[in-house]
């Protein structure tokens, strides 16, 4: 029988995306499956008619639904720790509200991660829901590491249409350097460079990029599996955000939260220049 996963969703305050979510994880291929759903609406989900019609139907096919009501906002590394820490299985996914899951993007990151015994996590192909692109800036940090905001294909900026529809059809997965948003972990490895970034604020800017990146310099394998694949709405307000977008706040954090990543990065490349040298000298996909 094969190991559960625990679905870990953030919401907060954006129901009609959450319903759309949850309605495409109930059609993945994929039925091994439980839901962690972490809510800190103003106006809780459990209150919301659809949403509890789409749980009802989860609950009905043999998933559980454990839902957790987060009325501080702790925000979400927090949110995100919390849920890793209740889970019962090893397998965990980190998950927006505001995705279309494909159908088989859960079952082909499973056999990604269970692939690799020292694999951290795998990632999907996340395009856009309205131009079907994904734009990838890269940024140079300290010695000559290259990290990026999103999943990425080392060597490639995936700018042109052309070009990323031809490497979104490659069966190949690529091993790569640091991971951005969503994706199947596994709690061990998190757990083994320190959890998700908690003493970070509560908008959590660069968490996920960190704890990523701090797993492939203690020795893991970070895949992307370009054929896996979701589509992100991007809504401009809600999801688990502790402020709005426009809220003067909200940029605050983020840059007290970029000063702790580029501060904690550097620390950790200084401390594995194995791993970085290893990146830079062998860029070649794998599979």
């Amino acid at each position: 029988m094969a190991e559960r996963i625990s679905m870990c969703v953030l919401t907060r305050d954006r129901s009609h995306h959450l319903a759309m979510c949850l309605a495409s994880l109930l059609g993945q291929t994929d039925l091994d499956w439980d839901l962690w759903l972490i809510d800190a609406s103003e106006e809780p989900v459990a209150n919301n008619e659809a949403i509890q019609h789409v749980l009802g139907i989860i609950r009905r096919y043999g998933h559980q639904v454990h839902y957790r009501r987060d009325e501080e906002c702790r925000g979400i590394p927090q949110s995100y720790q919390m849920a890793m820490l209740e889970s019962p299985t090893d397998l965990c996914f980190r998950q927006e509200d505001d995705v279309i899951m494909e159908p088989e993007m859960l079952g082909k990151l499973r056999a990604a991660i269970e692939g690799n015994e020292n694999a951290a996590a795998a990632s999907m192909s996340c395009p856009h829901w309205q131009t079907g692109r994904r734009v990838k800036p890269v940024e140079k940090l300290a010695n000559g590491f290259v990290t990026t905001t999103s999943p990425y294909v080392p060597g490639q900026i995936l700018e042109p249409v052309d070009q990323q529809q031809t490497i979104m059809d490659s069966a190949v997965i690529y091993k790569v350097c640091t991971l951005h948003g969503m994706a199947l972990y596994r709690r061990s490895a998190i757990e083994a460079i320190g959890g998700w970034a908690t003493h970070l604020t509560p908008t959590g800017h660069r968490e996920e990029s960190l704890a990523f990146t701090k797993a492939y310099l203690a020795g893991y394998d970070l895949l992307v599996d370009m054929q896996a694949r979701q589509w992100h709405c991007e809504a401009a307000m809600g999801g688990s955000r502790p402020q709005g977008a426009s809220d003067p706040g909200r940029e605050a954090n983020r840059s007290k939260d970029e000063a702790v990543f580029q501060k904690e990065l550097r620390e950790w490349i200084d401390a594995h220049p194995e791993r970085l040298l290893t990146y830079l000298d062998s860029p070649a996909p794998t599979g």
